[in-house]
């Protein structure tokens, strides 16, 4: 990817983006191009190949605090977050 193909996507995403990391940028964008290039080529109904594209590492369950982020929120409800009815405005 060019330095012009990164200004355009960053102008798009309304991201400011540092001449140092254009550089990074336009090489993680072409990796993530060349992968995508693959995917016609692998077959979905082939097990082997669904489960390469369905998962890049094992799940592992893990037990969470969810304190610091109770904490922060404006308004709770039994130990929840409380959200506004009535749709977003």
């Amino acid at each position: 990817m060019s330095q012009f193909d990164i200004d355009g996507i960053a102008a798009i995403a309304r991201l400011t983006v540092s001449d140092g990391e254009k550089k990074a940028l336009a090489e993680d964008m072409a990796a993530i191009l060349a992968f995508a290039a693959t995917l016609p080529e692998a077959d979905p109904y082939e097990e082997e190949a669904a489960r390469s594209l369905s998962a890049l590492r094992e799940d592992e369950a893990t037990v969470s605090d969810p304190a610091p982020l109770l904490h922060a929120a404006p308004k709770l409800s039994e130990n929840a977050f409380t959200v506004p009815s009535g749709g977003i405005a």
